[in-house]
């Protein structure tokens, strides 16, 4: 099973037979390089294990890290280059925790902050752990050398409106069992231009219901 986050939630596992937390968000990083050396034990019989082993050993975790903050740091809007965008990451993803809010919406209502913090804030459970981020964030924006068109168009790049929810794929499945399959088409459309406005499928956007966030499938859902 696999699944887009709703609400941020380092700890959440998609698969309920994973009781360890084995696959766990957070765990997600060490689980590809499980798999790579798995590809590389598959591929022995053609290329040396243990020198495939070693080279991804080598190049792994550096370069995970260099891609993933490069990806974050577009979804914050900033271009990672002072001493302390790496800690104001890690800030941030506590305070989403913190606030329980959902992680898709928390970015695309971010592109278009223009330091106006209602529509965020609103996202929240709780808004003191993101209010007091925001502080910070604002006085590192105007580190950039760029207006607020500007990062709003770069962050909207970056963030995608839309994300398939469970949720939604059932409500689909269960229309399409009815041979309707106007719901089905709709994800696709989505789902091909995820970062586009579609003002006619605003619906496909909608928080799931709190007894079906972050739910638990199994290999056989």
């Amino acid at each position: 099973p696999f699944a887009f986050l709703d609400d941020y939630e380092s700890d959440y596992v998609c698969n309920h037979t994973d009781v360890d937390g084995r696959y766990s968000f957070k765990n997600q990083p060490g689980i590809a390089h499980w798999n790579l050396a798995k590809l590389a034990k598959a591929l022995s019989p053609i290329l040396n294990y243990e020198k495939s082993i070693e080279a991804l050993d080598e190049v792994f975790g550096e370069t995970y890290e260099r891609e993933y903050l490069k990806i974050m740091f577009a979804k914050m809007g900033i271009n990672g280059k002072e001493n302390d965008d790496v800690d104001l990451l890690k800030w941030m993803l506590g305070s989403l925790q913190s606030a329980t809010i959902d992680f898709t919406l928390f970015f695309r209502t971010l592109s278009l902050y223009n330091g106006d913090r209602t529509k965020i804030l609103a996202l929240c459970t709780l808004q003191t752990p993101l209010n007091e981020w925001l502080d910070t964030y604002d006085k590192r924006l105007e580190k950039e050398n760029f207006s607020v068109g500007e990062k709003e168009a770069k962050m909207l790049r970056a963030n995608p409106k839309y994300i398939l929810k469970n949720h939604i794929l059932q409500e689909a499945i269960e229309k399409a069992q009815d041979n309707d399959f106007t719901m089905v088409n709709d994800l696709l459309k989505v789902a091909h231009a995820p970062f586009d406005e579609h003002k006619e499928l605003e619906h496909l956007t909608k928080l799931a219901p709190e007894k079906l966030k972050n739910i638990k499938l199994s290999c056989s859902s």
